[in-house]
């Protein structure tokens, strides 16, 4: 991105368009993409195919939620959804470096908005591909108030947490967690402070 927005002062010449097509073609080796060569008629066109490698974005994201599946709460229909959303995920993020990659190959008449199609492509990463997990995500237990009870001065909690994929476990999966949090703040507590003998 620094050396985009440094070359296109003044215009973009051979060297600096071909560094920045290394640096993009390393880029798309750690994505799992590679530049593949295809005749057509009497020209040859480039084109970004998957590779097989397992050590890259696409190959650790497939690895990632084809993990999540073996979760034990999720439901049948849920190892349709799971795998149909990211492969979903993973053909627009090809889509989307295809469109980068025909920029830079051919930055002549656009090289002035190169930034703007990388910045574009970065932004969709954060907020669209796979949401970063942000501060107000994070759980957060706040006091509620207090109340007396029998001399006892009780004090309420609240528990917020964020839930990712409502849609799993048939809707369901919102209830299940609130419920296991639920159990384990009781577990904890009774583990705690052992009821007082009268």
């Amino acid at each position: 991105m620094v050396i985009i927005q440094f070359a296109e002062k003044g215009g973009l010449n051979a060297e600096e368009i071909e560094t920045i097509q290394q640096e993009y073609d390393g880029i798309l080796q750690e994505v799992g993409l590679e530049i593949v060569p295809i005749r057509q008629t009497k020209r040859i066109i480039f084109e970004l195919e998957e590779n097989e490698s397992q050590d890259t974005l696409i190959g650790l994201v497939r690895e990632w939620y084809r993990i999540w599946l073996r979760d034990p709460d999720l439901r049948d229909e849920d190892q349709y959804i799971l795998p149909d959303e990211w492969e979903r995920k993973i053909e627009l993020l090809k889509r989307r470096f295809q469109r980068v990659f025909q920029k830079i190959s051919n930055p002549h008449r656009e090289e002035t908005r190169l930034d703007d199609y990388v910045m574009d492509l970065v932004k969709w990463l954060r907020e669209r591909f796979k949401q970063a997990r942000s501060q107000r995500q994070e759980p957060k237990i706040r006091m509620k108030g207090t109340s007396q009870y029998e001399g006892f001065t009780l004090i309420q909690f609240t528990i917020e947490f964020y839930l990712d994929n409502a849609k799993l476990e048939d809707f369901r999966r919102g209830s299940r967690v609130s419920s296991e949090i639920y159990q384990e703040v009781m577990r904890h507590v009774k583990d705690s402070y052992p009821p007082v003998k009268p």
